[in-house]
């Protein structure tokens, strides 16, 4: 699966009603998502922040913001990977096995 087949959020109606404290954003919801199905299925998601940042419709700095804060708590573990030359590779991320992603 590409990087924004696994970002891609299916559409449903927001059932909110009135001010509530989210304890994720929008984006890091859909984050989860992604990565948590790519977990399971293939054991992570492997992609660029840039990738991740235009399926997302979000800046590279905003989603380097976010991953850096879904790592912190422990929600998502990555694995950066760089070829034989030290150049970086598109990172490998991974929901991790001691949290569990929003429903």
């Amino acid at each position: 699966m590409t990087c924004q087949e696994a970002t891609r959020e299916p559409g449903r109606a927001d059932e909110r009603r009135g001010p509530k404290k989210r304890e994720f954003t929008k984006t890091q919801e859909q984050l989860l998502r992604a990565i948590g199905a790519e977990t399971a299925v293939s054991g992570g998601l492997t992609c660029t922040k840039r990738e991740l940042a235009e399926s997302l419709g979000r800046s590279v700095q905003t989603i380097d913001r976010l991953v850096a804060d879904l790592r912190s708590r422990g929600y998502i573990e990555v694995e950066m990977r760089f070829d034989e030359r030290g150049g970086q590779l598109a990172s490998v991320y991974r929901a991790s096995s001691c949290r569990r992603s929003p429903d």
